[in-house]
C-alpha cells in the first residue's frame, strides 16, 4: 500500500520506528520518524497535528483530527486521509481521497472550489501530485482565455531610434559609438508580475513532481511562459498583485501559486524539517461540507456555520 517514499494514514492511526506495519499503523525508518517528531514538537504550543506517545514497542506518532499532506525535506510524503473506509485496498484509498477532495471544494475562498473532481484520476497519485494536477487544470483554463500583457517601460542602447532619446545617457554612452541610441520606450509584453509568479511556480513544481503526466504538462506550460522572468522574493511579489475585474481569470491560479510558493497552508505551522505541508482541521472541514450540503438541499434557511460571520 505504501512505497518507500509515500505513507498513507487515516485519522488516529500511527507511525512508529520499525520494519513491518502493524495493521493500520505504519512502520517508518528512524530518520523519517524524527523529522515528523521534530515537526510535531515545533507546533505543539498551538496545535497538535499528530500526538506523540509511547508503548512497549517504543515511541509512536498518532494522527489526530487533521487531514492532508506533510512532505519532509528528505523527500518522504505522509498523507493523512479521513477515517471513512477501512483502507484495506487501493480502491478504498482512492475513495477516501475523492471524498476529501469533495469536502475541500466546500471551503470558502479556496482554490479547490472550481475544480471538477470527476476529471481527476487519483489512482496511485499522492495528494501532493493531485494538488499539482488541480493547479495545472486551473492554469489550462487561464491559458485558453489568454494571459494578460501590459506596457512595460524599458531602457536600451539600440542601433535604431525607438521611443524617446535619453540625451544624458546618449552623451555618456554613445559619444564614440554614434551609430547607437540610448532610448526609453514602452513595450507591450506578458512579462508582468502575475505571469512571473506563475512561471516561478511552474519551475518550482517541475523539480518537485514525480508523475510523468504532471511533468509533461508542466513542460508544455513552461514553453508558454518561456520569455517571462522568474521571481525570487515571493512575499513582496504577491503583495504587488491587484486583481481587478479584468484579472478575474487569474484568481484561482494565483491562490494555488501562493500555496506552493509560500507554503500557505490552511492550518499555520512551523517546521525546519518540513518541505511542504497542507493540513486541514477535519472538524471544520466536515462542518463546511455539511453546511454546503444543507444549503444546496434548502434544508435550513439562513444557515450559519460556527466561527463564521
Amino acid at each position: 500500500m505504501n512505497d518507500k517514499r509515500n505513507i498513507t494514514l487515516t485519522e488516529y492511526s500511527s507511525i512508529f520506528i520499525g520494519a513491518e506495519n502493524d495493521g493500520k499503523n505504519i512502520a517508518v525508518n528512524k530518520e523519517t520518524f524524527e523529522e515528523i517528531e521534530t515537526f510535531v514538537l515545533q507546533n505543539s504550543d498551538h496545535v497538535q497535528y499528530l500526538k506523540l506517545g509511547q508503548n512497549k514497542r517504543g515511541k509512536f506518532l498518532q494522527a489526530q483530527n487533521y487531514v492532508g499532506i506533510i512532505q519532509t525535506k528528505s523527500g518522504r510524503t505522509i498523507e493523512i486521509l479521513p477515517k471513512i473506509t477501512r483502507l484495506d485496498e487501493d480502491e478504498d484509498i482512492e475513495k477516501s481521497k475523492k471524498i476529501l477532495l469533495k469536502m475541500l471544494r466546500t471551503l470558502k475562498d479556496s482554490p479547490f472550489k472550481t475544480t471538477k473532481i470527476a476529471n481527476l484520476k487519483v489512482e496511485k497519485m499522492t495528494l501532493y501530485e493531485i494538488f499539482i494536477k488541480m493547479f495545472l487544470e486551473e492554469l489550462s483554463l487561464l491559458l485558453k482565455k489568454g494571459i494578460k500583457s501590459n506596457y512595460i517601460k524599458k531602457e536600451d542602447n539600440l542601433k535604431y531610434l525607438k521611443g524617446r532619446l535619453k540625451i544624458s545617457d546618449q552623451i555618456k554612452k554613445n559619444s564614440i559609438h554614434k551609430e547607437r541610441f540610448a532610448v526609453e520606450y514602452d513595450e507591450f509584453s506578458p512579462d508582468r508580475i502575475e505571469n512571473q509568479i506563475i512561471k516561478t511556480t511552474l519551475d518550482f513544481l517541475y523539480k518537485k513532481c514525480t508523475t510523468l503526466t504532471n511533468k509533461k504538462r508542466i513542460r508544455e506550460f513552461k514553453f508558454v511562459f518561456e520569455d517571462i522572468k522568474p521571481i525570487y522574493d515571493y512575499n513582496s511579489c504577491f503583495s504587488k498583485i491587484k486583481l481587478g475585474r479584468d484579472m478575474k481569470n487569474y484568481e484561482q491560479v494565483l491562490k494555488w501559486c501562493k500555496i506552493f510558493l509560500l507554503n500557505n497552508s490552511f492550518s499555520p505551522y512551523k517546521g525546519s524539517e518540513i518541505a511542504f505541508a497542507l493540513l486541514f482541521d477535519m472538524n471544520k472541514l466536515f462542518e463546511s461540507y455539511i453546511g454546503d450540503y444543507l444549503r444546496k438541499k434548502d434544508e435550513i434557511e439562513n444557515l450559519k456555520l460556527q466561527d463564521r460571520e
